[in-house]
């Protein structure tokens, strides 16, 4: 869990395109090794720290996707979006994160395409 508070605290906004990216491959594999053999953070059950860990990793893609085309983190998010009732909520039209992934529509972010200062 320390892995991810370091990575949260390691300055998303101020340096994304940076230092932040640079830095992401290297981050992303300790986040890994984190996860371990899983299939979840803390081996074989689910706990409250999968969906803080997968919600950071889904705003990380939000702003870096290439760093999300493969690899045990993405398939660590697949195997928290195919839970039944998240799959069932990812699949419905209620699911926001088709629209928007970070905060709301309202949230833009520096540095990305199309958003707005």
């Amino acid at each position: 869990l320390k892995v991810i508070q370091e990575l949260k605290s390691s300055g998303i906004n101020a340096e994304y395109g940076g230092a932040f990216i640079e830095k992401l491959d290297v981050r992303l594999g300790e986040v890994a090794k984190f996860i371990g053999d899983g299939p979840y953070a803390l081996g074989d059950k689910i706990t409250y720290v999968d969906f803080l860990t997968y919600e950071f990793l889904d705003h990380l893609k939000a702003l870096s996707p290439d760093h999300f085309k493969e690899g045990p983190i993405v398939e660590y998010m697949k195997r928290i979006q195919a839970l039944p009732n998240l799959k069932k909520w990812f699949d419905s039209d209620d699911c926001t994160n088709k629209t928007y992934t970070i905060n709301s529509p309202m949230a833009t972010w520096p540095g990305l395409p199309n958003a707005t200062q």
